[in-house]
């Protein structure tokens, strides 16, 4: 009974070292399939959104020219309330 004992524990540690390895493996993986998918989907779709031509086109044309005095900031910078 004793020899029973000894070796169903050391079947069962390697049982559970090699369904936790194979579970490592299987988020390797799926990480893995998602890089893949993702960097595909980057290749085709349209990066550039609706619209951010003329946004861009406008905050080019709204910028402040060379040399000038930079924009002064608000009072109040963190955005919480006084009080």
């Amino acid at each position: 009974m004793v020899e029973v004992t000894i070796m169903l524990s050391i079947t069962l540690v390697l049982v559970m070292g090699a369904i936790d390895f194979l579970l490592l493996f299987y988020q390797w993986n799926a990480a893995a399939k998602a890089v893949q998918i993702g960097t595909r989907l980057a290749a085709v779709s349209d990066l550039v959104a609706t619209g951010l031509n003329g946004l861009s086109h406008a905050v080019v044309s709204a910028s402040v020219p060379p040399m000038a005095a930079p924009p002064t900031a608000p009072a109040t910078t963190t955005g919480f309330a006084e009080g």
